[in-house]
């Protein structure tokens, strides 16, 4: 079998994939890059949130002691978290409305929908040392969106506080009040965060030709292969087409090359009009040996074909082979439709090769069984062995004996009777014994 196309296929394919790759590694790279533009130009366009954000909140800045002393509340377990998350959510929803405008139009012209949010990740108290938050509190945000969530600003902050109390406020069974101040240290912590809601269909828009372009190639790809391909496939069955042509008829003109050769021989010798029929004949058949490579047709052509044409045949292969003996044991009476120079061909290729392995005796059996034509030709020739059997009709396969060729040929006879057969979707069958001779049936369809 031959391996090129196998190479040609596989080769394609691993060079496909490693394209493939190739496009996938750069999309993926523009899918991150293009994000990370994307991410730093919302970035860039909040900047200013924390200088505008006074404009919606007045309370940004903690200029009001209620944040601080609510903090040291907390750290005296007056009130409990929820507490504190409750204070931020009453105050959020009027900021959260006003961020939201502000946030929407700052990306109108863009069409990207963004959403800000600032919490408290944590409130230390330096007097405890201790987190007074279990989980982060929204300080405000502009929309609830949902997506990946990325820093724009983040810091810590301290802050103090002081208060005075008496001594009475203190420990009640006692009169006196005197003051005593209280001390409050926070280190506070805060975020904010923004979250691009439609990150994944503006990295589609934006990246949508980029993907079309590059499927669009690699099936271009693909195509290209495929018609190239194809067309390798369809040249080389040309070429094969041609090889087994010029086999075909270097192999055929043989024959009735040497007939007209002994013919000519005769003629020199003495004049007969046998010896001109024979070559009249013979370049007849060299005229249809040659016909196809110029009319493909005519390899479909059938005409009447009767005991006269047979006999004119044997008579001519009879001529070639003085040493041996061509019997005709049945023909039918009637003329058959055949494609002579086919049918031909079968039959001077079976006999002409039994003559070549030692035959003396070929008797040729024309016949109809159950509108099947059936051609038998049986020889006394050297017979073949078993295990040759399967290979005789192979191209260029010749029967040997002692690794040594006792005949002279291509190895083309047989291979050429069963392409012959197989276009006609006959069957052959072979039976031989070494030193018995052989046997070879075929069946040819008729009439259709």
């Amino acid at each position: 079998m031959n391996k090129r196309p196998i190479i040609y296929i596989l080769s394609f394919l691993l060079l496909f994939t490693v394209l493939v790759g190739m496009q996938v590694y750069f999309l993926v790279n523009s899918y991150a890059l293009k994000q990370k533009e994307i991410v730093e130009t919302v970035r860039v366009k909040l900047k200013n949130l924390e200088d505008d954000v006074d404009k919606f909140d007045d309370s940004y800045y903690m200029k009001n002691k209620s944040y601080v002393e609510l903090f040291a509340a907390l750290d005296e377990n007056k009130i409990n978290e929820d507490s504190v998350r409750r204070f931020y959510n009453d105050r959020s929803d009027t900021v959260s409305r006003k961020l939201k405008k502000y946030v929407d139009s700052l990306f109108m012209d863009l069409g990207y929908q963004v959403g800000v949010k600032k919490e408290l990740t944590s409130i230390y108290s330096n007097t405890k040392n201790r987190n007074l938050l279990n989980k982060n509190i929204t300080i405000y945000e502009s929309s609830e969106v949902k997506g990946l969530e990325n820093s724009l600003t983040s810091g810590t902050w301290e802050m103090s506080y002081s208060k005075s109390t008496s001594e009475k406020e203190r420990i009640n069974e006692q009169v006196n009040e005197d003051k005593k101040i209280i001390s409050y240290g926070f280190l506070v912590s805060r975020k904010t965060t923004f979250i691009i809601a439609n990150l994944y269909w503006i990295l589609f828009s934006e990246l949508l030709l980029f993907v079309v372009a590059s499927f669009l190639i690699l099936i271009a790809i693909l195509y290209i292969f495929y018609i190239t391909y194809k067309n390798l496939l369809k040249q080389k069955k040309q070429v094969l087409v041609l090889h087994d042509m010029v086999d075909n008829v270097s192999h055929e003109m043989r024959t009735p090359i040497s007939t007209m050769k002994l013919a000519s021989i005769n003629l020199q010798k003495r004049h007969s009009d046998s010896n001109f029929s024979i070559l009249d004949r013979q370049i007849l058949r060299l005229e249809k040996l040659l016909q196809p490579l110029t009319d493909p047709d005519v390899t479909t052509e059938k005409s009447d074909y009767g005991l006269n044409d047979i006999n004119h045949l044997l008579s001519d292969l009879q001529t070639t082979e003085l040493n041996g003996q061509v019997n005709l044991l049945s023909f039918p009476q009637q003329t058959i439709q055949v494609n002579k120079v086919l049918f031909e061909t079968i039959i001077s290729n079976l006999i002409t090769n039994s003559f070549k392995y030692g035959a003396t005796q070929v008797s040729l059996a024309v016949d109809f069984i159950d509108d099947m034509l059936n051609v038998k030709v049986v020889d006394n020739g050297q017979g073949i062995d078993a295990d040759e059997l399967p290979y005789i009709f192979e191209k260029f396969y010749r029967v040997q004996r002692d690794n040594v060729h006792n005949t002279k040929g291509l190895g083309l006879g047989l291979n050429i009777v069963k392409r012959v057969v197989d276009q006609f979707n006959g069957d052959i069958k072979v039976k031989s014994q070494i030193n018995l001779g052989s046997e070879f049936l075929i069946v040819l369809p008729y009439g259709k």
